[in-house]
């Protein structure tokens, strides 16, 4: 648990339920404040009781419901013998608020979806190295799919203040344990990706091609994205800027779009915002997003050139989707914005 943020909601808790009973019970003694303004009053109460309803739901319910978002992509050039369904799963975050047990319910959640791939785009720890030792479960979903993942700033322990740092050794620990759990963790590389070819009949006539290049991107934050060298190790075939295969980009920052390199990309998966976890109906999520994105790139599916919240320089054919992430950071708080596995449906 986070001492800090679980004793602020605990004592509201506390605070406004006491203070909710409180005016509820003088309401009926004459000469009370509360007895002479009983609309105030029980306008008052509603509100306490309201919102102690809502930290709680938000603090303890909310973060612990996994649903399905399930979306269709048509990429460019792409011709498989059947749709890819890939479950793509971000902000995993264990050590603080969740664990080993998270990791296999949410591990069991996927399987139950049957999908043909599975990518999971960083910030599997919270900042520790021992709390890799939660992300083994993971291993419930290697025996018996491809998984690829991706390292986040989390996993580099990423900080700004005083002055900018990293921890190598604590995303090697975070390597070693998702590549013991049979991950296939991309750091700066690329794989090709022929899921889409399985049940392909032999002397079939093809226009498009059936497989696509997956590239895995090492941390943007930590400073450790490096394009070039993910498509020099397995030479995809890219001319100029120009794929001959769709060419997929799993990283864990969506800021990556701002890089010149990234227009190489039919689509993008990344995560990194949690979709603000904490998210206000019709306006969108409440706090600043850890991001050098408009705020309008908070979660979802975006076309880059048809996307006026960026400037004419970076608009580009291509998707970029950003996952709302599974877990939390910091308080342990999601609201109107429950943890999901996103399940793509590649055609």
């Amino acid at each position: 648990m986070n001492l800090f943020f679980d004793s602020i909601i605990i004592l509201y808790l506390i605070a406004a339920l006491t203070f909710a009973v409180a005016i509820f019970c003088d309401r009926k003694v004459p000469n009370k404040w509360e007895y002479k303004h009983p609309r105030i009053t029980l306008a008052v109460f509603i509100f306490l009781c309201s919102s102690a309803l809502v930290v709680f739901w938000g603090s303890f319910i909310e973060p612990r419901i996994i649903t399905i978002n399930r979306v269709s992509i048509d990429l460019p050039n792409f011709e498989p013998t059947q749709p890819v369904r890939v479950a793509l799963i971000s902000d995993v975050h264990v050590g603080t608020y969740k664990k080993d047990g998270w990791v296999r319910r949410v591990s069991n959640r996927i399987i139950t979806e049957h999908p043909d791939l599975v990518l999971m785009a960083g910030d599997m720890i919270v900042d520790k190295p021992e709390h890799a030792q939660y992300l083994s479960g993971f291993r419930l979903l290697t025996t018996d799919y491809p998984v690829y993942a991706v390292l986040g700033d989390h996993d580099y322990h990423v900080r700004k203040n005083p002055r900018f740092s990293i921890e190598e050794s604590t995303a090697q620990v975070v390597n070693d344990t998702l590549t013991s759990a049979g991950m296939h963790v991309l750091r700066n590389e690329a794989r090709e990706i022929n899921i889409g070819c399985t049940g392909l009949s032999p002397g079939r006539e093809r226009t498009k091609p059936c497989n696509f290049w997956l590239v895995g991107l090492d941390d943007w934050l930590a400073g450790k994205t490096d394009f070039a060298t993910a498509v020099s190790v397995t030479k995809p075939p890219i001319n100029g800027n120009l794929v001959t295969t769709p060419f997929i980009i799993l990283v864990h920052n969506p800021d990556f779009i701002l890089d010149p390199q990234s227009k190489n990309a039919d689509l993008i998966l990344s995560g990194n915002t949690h979709g603000g976890q904490i998210r206000i109906p019709l306006l969108g999520p409440a706090p600043r997003l850890p991001s050098e994105l408009p705020r309008s790139f908070d979660e979802g599916l975006f076309n880059l050139q048809y996307t006026e919240a960026l400037p004419p320089e970076n608009r580009r054919q291509g998707l970029l989707f950003i996952t709302s992430g599974i877990s939390e950071s910091g308080p342990r708080a999601r609201l109107f914005n429950p943890p999901e596995i996103v399940l793509l449906e590649l055609r």
